[in-house]
């Protein structure tokens, strides 16, 4: 059995809470550019221009340094602000690193829950849900553990044998066939909190490439939303549209784009201010062709939310494949002032400005990007010190690049 805890059910409290997180608006900017923590100095050989090297750096020093693991995620996500795990990551380490805070958000304290501190910090987990509502969330078993030596001192931990912690265990060590067939069963035997756990068997649905079952997981869990008195909608009313989105991410990660686009719009219908749901829709229609309509939604997505510097990258590029150059500068450009560390938008960048014939301006971005550049992305690299080259042998700006 689970030994005794202040935190009772504490799997099934932390999906609850996360259901509620988005009827929290998050709190922007999550840091302010210039308040960046101090940069982890990263041991040969790694790559310092990876936001992996940093997320794994992290990973390893999260049980006993976790203030110092938060900032390697920090890093992390302003190399490659597009992923989601390393804003998770950072979210799970902060409150590591709060343990006395933690455990009163744990136990529900309310005053402290709807705190602005706590906001604040779960921002973090509702960015990072954004960018992948399926992201895998097995820290949370190194954030329960960590609570737990502390209050009672390490040893051996035996967990329950009900089917909710069994899968709960099965999901963090990545087993997930069996983690959404414990959760099913669960769900059988009545569960105090089901959304909860219908909504952790859609992720380990996705996570074991059952998507159109995960996509009916959160149909169901719609539905019984929609059915539920006034009170109930309340509490998970801005949730819908939501679940709405993580039906159509699931399909999307299928392939079926089609299915994906209906989502989306349901999505919107729920809050047409979900700019994370017209940049799906802009990533769909792409994928079936529709150009058109993917600038239209991407454009109202950087209307929404100006500050996506991942989402700015990925418009930008759309209007530069689409001889937009103009208009692609003036995205990319904001991309790049927003996450000054981001290496792409200064390669789409120095793209835009070389195809107007502004080759001056574009070399400094291809010597920008060739200075954040990571290791896997060696081809744009290639392609940034050979234009430096042919810049520099006709005469229009000094050799430049590393």
């Amino acid at each position: 059995m689970l030994p005794p805890s202040p935190w009772p059910r504490p799997r099934a409290a932390l999906v609850a809470a996360a259901l509620a997180l988005v009827a929290f608006p998050p709190v922007r900017p999550l840091r302010a550019q210039g308040d960046d923590p101090p940069r982890p100095k990263l041991k040969a050989p790694a790559d310092t221009n990876s936001w992996q090297a940093y997320y794994k750096y992290g990973l390893s020093i999260l049980g006993k340094r976790p203030g110092r693991a938060a900032e390697a995620f920090h890093w992390a996500a302003r190399l490659d602000p597009a992923r989601p795990e390393p804003l998770y990551a950072q979210w799970a380490a902060t409150w590591m690193s709060k343990p006395e805070q933690f455990a009163e958000y744990y136990g529900g304290a309310e005053y402290y829950v709807n705190s602005a501190e706590v906001r604040h910090i779960d921002s973090l987990y509702y960015q990072a849900v954004l960018r992948n509502p399926f992201v895998h969330q097995g820290l949370e078993r190194v954030m329960v553990a960590a609570m737990h030596n502390r209050k009672y001192g390490a040893g051996k931990w035996e967990w329950s044998d009900e089917p909710e912690d069994l899968a709960w265990l099965a999901y963090t060590e990545v087993r997930f066939d069996e983690a959404a067939r414990l959760f099913g069963q669960a769900l059988n035997e009545r569960p105090k909190h089901p959304e909860a756990v219908r909504l952790a068997r859609a992720r380990s649905l996705v996570l074991a490439k059952q998507y159109d079952s995960a996509a009916a997981e959160l149909q169901t869990l719609l539905e019984t939303l929609r059915r539920g008195d006034r009170k109930q909608l309340v509490y998970f009313y801005d949730s819908k549209a939501m679940f709405e989105y993580g039906v159509a991410v699931a399909y999307t990660i299928k392939g079926d784009h089609g299915a994906a686009r209906e989502a989306y719009g349901r999505a919107l219908v729920e809050d047409l201010s979900f700019y994370r749901a017209h940049a799906g829709l802009a990533a769909a229609a792409l994928a079936q062709g529709d150009t058109a309509a993917a600038l239209t939604e991407y454009e109202q997505a950087v209307q929404l939310d100006a500050t996506d510097a991942a989402l700015r990258t990925d418009y930008g590029l759309v209007l530069v494949q689409r001889g937009r150059y103009a208009d692609a500068v003036a995205e990319l450009t904001a991309a790049a002032a927003a996450q000054p560390h981001y290496a792409l938008p200064h390669f789409y960048l120095a793209h835009a400005l070389d195809a107007q014939q502004q080759h001056a301006a574009a070399a400094p971005h291809y010597v920008t990007f060739l200075a954040r550049a990571s290791r896997d992305q060696t081809p744009q690299a290639e392609h940034a010190r050979r234009r430096l080259e042919q810049l520099s042998a006709s005469g229009v700006v000094p050799t430049g690049g590393r």
